[in-house]
C-alpha cells in the first residue's frame, strides 16, 4: 500500500522539509526578498480594503507580519506548509484547513510548484474565502533555470551516457490561467516577472534552489550518484552556456503570478458578444496602419 502511494507523488515534501529546517540563513535568500517585494508592490494597488489576510508558505520564516492596499493596511495570519519556526499554524496543503474560512484574501507563496495536485489546493484556498475574497499566488515557472537544467542534462549525459531529471518540473503560464478558470476564480490574471540574475557560480545557485525545495524533491530519485567530477562538470558546461565575462553566471527566473477572486454578484461582468462597439479586425488594422 505504501510503494503505491509513492508512485502516485511526484513530490517529496518530507525531504523538503527537512532542507528548510536545516537552512541557517539569518536573512531570506535573493529570489524570497524577490518574491516578498513584489507582493507587496502588487498589494499596494489593489483598491480593496482588507480585514482578514492569511500568507501560506512552505516555511514561515521570511513571511511579512503586514502589507498595505491602497486602502489602508492589514495584519497576516500564517501558516506553513512544511517547517514552522515562528509558531505559524502548520498546514496539510492536500487536506487544507485554515483557522477560519471568511479570509478576504489568501496568498500562497512557492506552494504551487512543489504541490501534487495544484488543482484540488487552490479549491481548498477558494473555500476559504468569502464570496468577492481575493487569491494571489507566486511560484516559480516553468522557464527558469534552463541553463542548469541543460548544464545537468549535457553533463549526466558525457558521464553516464544518460540522463535524469535534477530540477523540478514546473508550471507553464497556460496551465497556469486553466488551473485559474477549471476552479472557478473570477477575473483571472495570469502574469510573469522575468529576471536575468547573476549568481557566483553554479554551486551558490545550487545552495539557494535547495533553499527552496526546487531541486530534485522528487519521490523517483535518480539512480546515479552526485559525485564530485558530475558537480564540477556540471559548472564547467554552465559556463560554455550562461558564463560572464566578470566569471559569474548568468540564471534565467520567471515568477508566475496568478491572482482571481470568488464569484460576487457585483462584480464587473464581461460584455456580451457583438456588444463590443469596435471590432478586432479594426484595432488590428489601425495597428498596421501606424509608422514605426
Amino acid at each position: 500500500m505504501q510503494q503505491k502511494e509513492k508512485k502516485n507523488k511526484l513530490f517529496d515534501r518530507a525531504l523538503i522539509a527537512r532542507r528548510l529546517k536545516n537552512i541557517r540563513h539569518k536573512e531570506a535568500d535573493f529570489i524570497t526578498k524577490l518574491v516578498i517585494n513584489d507582493l507587496l508592490e502588487r498589494l499596494n494597488i489593489i483598491s480593496r480594503k482588507f480585514t482578514r489576510a492569511a500568507i501560506i508558505a512552505p516555511t514561515d520564516r521570511f513571511l511579512p507580519l503586514t502589507a498595505k492596499s491602497s486602502k489602508g493596511e492589514f495584519y497576516f495570519e500564517h501558516y506553513a506548509s512544511l517547517h514552522t519556526e515562528n509558531e505559524a499554524r502548520l498546514i496539510n496543503v492536500e487536506n487544507l484547513q485554515l483557522a477560519t474560512k471568511n479570509y478576504d484574501l489568501i496568498i500562497s507563496i512557492f506552494d504551487m510548484q512543489i504541490i501534487d495536485n495544484v488543482s484540488l489546493f487552490l479549491q481548498n484556498i477558494k473555500n476559504h474565502l468569502v464570496a468577492d475574497g481575493l487569491m494571489m499566488a507566486g511560484f516559480i515557472g516553468a522557464n527558469s533555470l534552463k541553463e542548469l537544467r541543460y548544464a545537468w542534462l549535457q553533463s549526466e549525459s558525457e558521464i553516464y551516457s544518460s540522463a535524469n531529471g535534477r530540477v523540478i518540473p514546473m508550471i507553464n503560464i497556460k496551465d497556469a490561467g486553466d488551473l485559474l478558470q477549471n476552479c472557478g476564480f473570477t477575473l483571472p490574471v495570469i502574469d510573469v516577472e522575468h529576471y536575468e540574475l547573476t549568481y557566483k557560480d553554479s554551486f551558490s545557485l545550487m545552495r539557494e534552489i535547495k533553499g527552496l525545495g526546487a531541486s530534485n524533491p522528487l519521490f523517483i530519485k535518480p539512480k546515479k550518484m552526485v559525485t564530485r567530477n558530475l558537480l564540477k562538470l556540471v559548472d564547467k558546461k554552465y559556463r560554455q552556456i550562461g558564463g560572464r565575462k566578470n566569471n559569474k553566471i548568468s540564471v534565467t527566473l520567471d515568477i508566475l503570478w496568478l491572482s482571481g477572486w470568488v464569484p460576487h454578484m457585483n462584480q464587473p461582468k464581461p460584455l456580451k458578444p457583438g456588444s463590443a462597439k469596435m471590432s478586432l479586425a479594426q484595432i488590428l488594422s489601425d495597428k498596421t496602419s501606424q509608422k514605426i
